[in-house]
């Protein structure tokens, strides 16, 4: 696959991806960012396998947004492509996973949704530029180390393999040898979320997916993201998505 493009920036997120290899930036994996800058008359070049399949958000930035609205809005700004590009290929930044798979399930329309996707643009270059040695370092979230990382992917992995199962911090603290103090602060650090807040999110986004894309009875659902009663599933459905898992599945 080949196409010229004219100048963009787009970061990406895969949940299902094979089979599918670029020829630019970090080799295109589930669960890490992918980033693409295109330059004005550059040839994006992929190589797409017979069988191959791809799930994800993206979202494309063009050159009036980060060289002349920021500027404009906050003056000199650091440059915001090499600031993207160093989170090519990173597999720690599930703050930005989420926002990316939050604007995905968005459905609202009008002014709410302009001030929705206005939002989440903000919050990408935020959370880009806060990871980013181009920010200045009292901005900027202590780096993890390389088992840091390797640890959240791991324990990521495990949370999203295991929604229905026992998700408490002191389990996902005992899958890493480690104290929950510590794996608080790695979460902290990694995510902007607590263990536990995190794992909701990801219940939550998970049944919804599930709501959407499945006939599956919902107290079905509900087990599946770790909820043994209808009752508290709805209820916890309700005060994420502001309606019941059934008007959310009428809703889609």
């Amino acid at each position: 696959m080949r196409y010229r493009c004219t100048e963009h920036l787009c970061v990406s997120f895969y949940d299902e991806i094979d089979g599918v290899a670029q020829k630019q930036g970090a080799p295109l994996s589930v669960g890490a960012i992918s980033v693409y800058l295109g330059g004005e008359g550059e040839e994006y070049e992929a190589h797409v396998s017979e069988g191959a399949s791809a799930r994800g958000t993206s979202i494309t930035f063009s050159p009036d947004y980060y060289r002349t609205y920021l500027q404009s809005r906050f003056g000199s700004v650091e440059d915001m492509r090499r600031a993207f590009l160093e989170a090519d290929g990173r597999h720690d930044m599930p703050d930005l996973v989420n926002l990316l798979k939050k604007a995905r399930s968005y459905k609202g329309t009008g002014m709410a949704a302009e001030l929705f996707y206005e939002g989440v643009i903000s919050e990408v270059v935020a959370f880009v530029m806060q990871h980013s040695s181009f920010c200045p370092k009292e901005h900027r979230s202590i780096p993890l180390t390389r088992e840091d990382r390797e640890a959240i992917d791991f324990i990521c992995g495990y949370i999203a393999s295991n929604l229905g199962g026992d998700l408490s911090c002191s389990r996902l603290a005992n899958q890493l040898y480690i104290g929950k103090t510590k794996l608080k602060n790695l979460f902290k650090t990694a995510t902007g979320l607590s263990p536990s807040h995190y794992v909701a999110h990801e219940r939550m986004e998970e049944a919804a997916r599930l709501l959407a894309e499945t006939d599956l009875a919902i107290a079905e659902i509900g087990e599946k993201v770790g909820y043994t009663k209808p009752g508290a599933f709805t209820e916890a459905f309700r005060r994420d998505r502001g309606c019941t898992p059934t008007q959310f599945r009428k809703q889609r």
